[in-house]
């Protein structure tokens, strides 16, 4: 028989456990929460439209955009419906192309056109749909990424102007009509990323002269998407099968970096040490990702088809003014939509399935559906969780 000293024994049990305990950390950390292998539920509503323009104006803050007349965009003055606080989307990605494989709005599309920046767009590429045609996917190129250019806007531009030569070559595509594929995979889905106001916020601040500026030509590329549909032979056509949706995936704070550097330290994400070698910039420039409101309250702006009208009301108060950010609601009812939302919101305007890590219901009340419509909504999204 043989007999293990009761030293030996705790140090035995010791090491098993921090064995588990180290094991546990990689194991937390590095295991993705998402469950492969869902399959889609079958849509049971007809789509409310054949595309979807989906724009992010990357660092856009809220009351920047929602000033008391909106007189610097008075393009988005017009068909302003909602803007919702939202919670950071985008963040909680990544940043790393396909670091996890992940459903998405773009792979349960029939086709998809994205344009925007290197850093963000090549992470949508769904990995079953490398090669396949009917998915583009551009950036603009990785030098124009300057935050020190005079006209940062110029990317902005590109965007739009890749999404304008689109139109007047392949707009044909956007009407049309294909049956539904064994994948349910239907309707068209167009993102476009414009970063110019993540730059500026870093750069120069909302508050400054430069993210006014910024904003007018924001309005004004709005402006040039819109002027498509009507001078195109068939864009009046397009425009009634197309819903928009512009919003931000976070906003900007006045106070620059050290706010956040210092929130990551106290989290224990960021050592200490690097203290010595904060960049020269670190009070003179916007930052994001430390939850305060001016960085988690985005816009959010819905209009074409399929969307539901605003509801006018005459007397209405804010209801989120101990924020600032939304000190004007223009007579519209304000909703809070969680930025989540916006997932399910599309798979509803397309008639696709929900993508199959979404967790979320879509904010119907946006759409312009009747009650069956609703109710069977509501059933695919029952369904699908």
């Amino acid at each position: 028989m043989v007999l293990i000293s009761v030293p030996r024994l705790r140090l035995s049990l010791s090491v098993i456990l921090y064995l588990i305990l180290f094991y546990s950390i990689f194991d937390i950390y590095y295991t993705s929460p998402l469950v492969h292998g869902i399959k889609p539920v079958r849509p049971n509503a007809p789509p409310l439209v054949k595309n979807v323009i989906f724009i992010v104006a990357d660092g856009l803050r809220t009351d920047k955009l929602f000033t008391e007349n909106m007189e610097d965009t008075p393009t988005l003055r017009y068909p302003l419906s909602y803007f919702p606080t939202l919670i950071v989307f985008f963040l909680l990605v990544g940043w790393q192309v396909n670091a996890v494989e992940f459903d998405s709005v773009v792979n349960r599309s029939n086709r998809a056109w994205i344009w925007g920046g290197p850093d963000v767009v090549p992470m949508l590429q769904p990995p079953d749909r490398i090669g396949d045609d009917r998915v583009f996917i551009h950036s603009y190129p990785r030098d124009m990424l300057d935050f020190t250019a005079e006209n940062i806007t110029q990317i902005d531009d590109w965007v739009v102007d890749k999404f304008s030569a689109f139109m007047v070559n392949n707009s044909h595509l956007l009407l049309t009509e294909e049956g539904v594929r064994e994948d349910f995979r239907r309707g068209n889905f167009i993102f476009l990323h414009l970063s110019a106001a993540d730059q500026l916020g870093h750069t120069a601040k909302p508050n400054s002269p430069e993210y006014v500026k910024m904003i007018r030509n924001l309005d004004s590329n709005i402006g040039r998407i819109m002027k498509l549909f009507s001078d195109l032979p068939f864009g009046e056509d397009i425009l009634l099968e197309t819903a928009f949706i512009l919003t931000a995936d976070h906003g900007m704070t006045d106070w620059g970096k050290i706010f956040p550097y210092c929130l990551r330290i106290l989290r224990g994400s960021f050592p200490v040490t690097m203290f010595t070698f904060f960049p020269k910039n670190i009070f003179s420039s916007g930052s994001h990702g430390a939850g305060s409101p001016q960085e988690t309250i985005t816009p959010l702006i819905l209009w074409g088809s399929g969307i539901s009208p605003p509801k006018i009301l005459e007397n209405q108060s804010v209801g989120v003014g101990e924020t600032e950010l939304l000190k004007y609601h223009y007579n519209r009812k304000i909703h809070i939509i969680r930025q989540a939302d916006i997932c399910p919101l599309i798979a509803a305007l397309l008639g696709i399935p929900i993508p199959a890590n979404s967790v979320v219901s879509s904010p119907l009340f946006t759409l312009f559906s009747e009650g069956v419509r609703e109710m069977l909504f509501l059933f695919k999204e029952t369904a699908h969780l």
